[in-house]
C-alpha cells in the first residue's frame, strides 16, 4: 500500500468515526431511542396485563390411548399451562364446539387432531401424549 492510500483510508475512518459519534449523541437520536424502547416495553406490559389467562380447551371424542389424558395433564402442569379437557359423545358435537370457539382443538380417537386454526398450545400439549401412548403401545406389543 502506498502512503497516499493509507492516509486516505485513515481520513475516511476518522470522518466516519466523527459522523457516527455526532449522530449517536444527538438529541434527536437519544429521544427517538428512549421513545422506541418505552413503546416496546409498554406494549409487552399491556399484553401481559390485558392478555387473557384462558385455559387451553381440548375436546376429546371416542377412546383415547392409555395414559394420553394423564400425559396431557402432566405436560400442562410442567409448562404451567391451564388445560380443560372436555369429553364429547360424537365428532359432530365436538366440531360444533370447535366452530363455536368452545374448544381450541379436538382429539378424535387419539389419532386425529382437529383445529380451525393451528394453536401452538394445543399441539404442544397433545403431541407428547400421542408419542407416549405410541411408545407404551409399542412396548406392550413387544
Amino acid at each position: 500500500m502506498s502512503a497516499t492510500t493509507l492516509e486516505s483510508s485513515r481520513a475516511i475512518a476518522l470522518i466516519a468515526k466523527r459522523e457516527m459519534r455526532s449522530r449517536l449523541l444527538s438529541k434527536a437520536f437519544v429521544v427517538g431511542l428512549v421513545t422506541t424502547v418505552a413503546l416496546i416495553i409498554g406494549i409487552f406490559a399491556l399484553g401481559s396485563i390485558f392478555g387473557g389467562d384462558d385455559p387451553v380447551r381440548i375436546g376429546l371424542v371416542g377412546q383415547q390411548p392409555a395414559g394420553a389424558v394423564e400425559s396431557i395433564e402432566t405436560v400442562a402442569e410442567l409448562t404451567e399451562t391451564e388445560v380443560e379437557l372436555i369429553e364429547f359423545d360424537s365428532r359432530a358435537a365436538a366440531e360444533g364446539a370447535l366452530n363455536d370457539s368452545g374448544v381450541d382443538g379436538v382429539v378424535v380417537n387419539g389419532t386425529e387432531l382437529v383445529m380451525v386454526q393451528t394453536d401452538n398450545d394445543v399441539v404442544a400439549l397433545t403431541t407428547p401424549a400421542w408419542q407416549q401412548a405410541a411408545l407404551v403401545q409399542g412396548l406392550g406389543d413387544a
